[in-house]
């Protein structure tokens, strides 16, 4: 019994302790989340770079997005990104804007996608193509923020071709 006792409150320790780093985490997600949002209202109503990023910022906190582990592996990072884009977007707007009109054609079958499947776990390569996209976001806005992986246009339509398949 002792020793069953002792189990159980080692268990429960480590349970609480990553409790409560996921919660740090979180919060400090909602908070550049606050911070990007503010950043978001100096630029124009009207404008591509406000509309994708409040889509960027409705995907990455929508319903359900606790149960999936990229929110506490790379929420952070792409913040950041959003934050660093945000912050060029508003001395120019206009170029960020022609980085984005290569991959919007992308980003707009991606969210169709989404659209389609009742929950994401349940189409891997799809989800494998959005945390591509995401770092393909990372390279193209953000470089300072270094992607996980190498990414280029070319494999982001590589990889949109094997999904379609």
């Amino acid at each position: 019994k002792a020793a069953c006792d002792t189990a159980r409150e080692v268990a429960r320790s480590r349970f609480a302790a990553c409790g409560e780093e996921l919660f740090t985490t979180l919060k400090a997600n909602f908070e550049s989340a606050a911070k990007v949002r503010q950043l978001l209202k100096k630029l124009p109503a009207n404008s591509l770079t406000k509309s994708d990023i409040e889509c960027e910022l409705d995907f990455y906190f929508r319903a359900g997005f606790l149960r999936y582990s990229f929110w506490h592996e790379r929420y952070k990072r792409y913040l950041r990104g959003l934050e660093l884009r945000i912050q060029r977007a508003i001395a120019n707007i206009k170029q960020d804007e022609n980085k984005l009109e290569p991959l919007e054609d992308y980003v707009e079958r991606m969210d169709l996608a989404l659209n389609n499947v009742p929950e994401l776990a349940l189409a891997p390569m799809l989800y494998d193509f959005v945390l591509f996209m995401q770092e393909l976001r990372l390279a193209t806005f953000a470089p300072e923020v270094r992607p996980l992986e190498k990414v280029s246009l070319e494999k982001l339509k590589q990889k949109w071709e094997e999904l379609r398949c």
